[in-house]
């Protein structure tokens, strides 16, 4: 690819976004709306192009990007995908397409997918929207979470302010991070030093409660690559490892294991 800046010209994917996490890569993520714009951040070497709904205010002087309509982002999101040969392209849904039924979140994520040729969908929430998340993977599109600033929230909150900045808030929108208990587990059961290293556990609201013996064979990184959202460690004989609303379901999964 001539004119690349970046050596590595392999089509990045939903696979290698997880090896590049397991390695504790970076990840490079920026917007485009245009062809001619996607073409030069492409060729950059950056890994993840977002076409976000935000065009409804960059490109169209919207105020908010409530008024965006789903044929316009398929608009932008052809347009960038036409641009794109090394990066994925992740395709926001916009406000209204996917909050009403899951019928309808599969229905239009589909119908972005066919006509965009995107690689990924990026959907705004927390656990109100997990059952329209579930229904639009099962179907084989990958889906990308969004917690922080949640401008399509905006009459809701009044205000732009960053969500899930304390801790409450913050561990309750996680539950997207991976429904798969067993895996989830497993991979923190080994992350902390597996069994022998596990002298009790309980659970919290959020969070896995350990009490440990090494507390040097706990593996921060290991832990949330196993789908957590991170470690607090109270002292030396006791870790905490933070799961989401669903920890209940990742305990029972745990209790099997030890």
């Amino acid at each position: 690819m001539a004119g690349y800046i970046s050596g590595d010209t392999r089509k990045v994917t939903t696979h290698r976004l997880v090896e590049m996490k397991q390695r504790g890569e970076k990840i490079s993520m920026l917007t485009s709306y245009d062809y001619t714009t996607a073409q030069i951040v492409d060729g950059a070497g950056i890994d993840v192009i977002l076409v976000g709904d935000s065009a409804s205010n960059v490109m169209a002087g919207n105020v908010t990007t409530l008024p965006i309509t789903l044929d316009q982002m398929i608009y932008h999101g052809k347009s960038v995908v036409r641009g794109v040969k090394r990066a994925l392209v992740v395709v926001d849904l916009p406000f209204g397409t996917y909050q009403t039924s899951e019928y309808e979140a599969v229905t239009n994520a589909i119908k972005v997918m066919k006509i965009t040729h995107a690689d990924a969908l990026k959907l705004e929430g927390g656990v109100e929207i997990i059952d329209a998340v579930k229904k639009i993977i099962a179907a084989g599109i990958p889906i990308m979470g969004h917690l922080g600033l949640m401008p399509q929230s905006i009459n809701k909150y009044g205000t732009y302010t960053v969500r899930a900045k304390d801790e409450e808030e913050a561990e309750k929108k996680i539950t997207l991070a991976n429904n798969n208990y067993t895996e989830v587990a497993s991979g923190v059961l080994k992350a902390i030093g597996g069994k022998a290293n596990v002298s009790s556990v309980d659970y919290c609201a959020t969070r896995l409660r350990f009490t440990i013996k090494d507390y040097t064979q706990v593996d921060e990184k290991a832990v949330k690559a196993a789908g957590a959202a991170g470690v607090i460690r109270p002292d030396k004989t006791t870790c905490q490892v933070i799961i989401g609303t669903k920890v209940q379901f990742v305990y029972d999964e745990l209790k099997k294991m030890l």
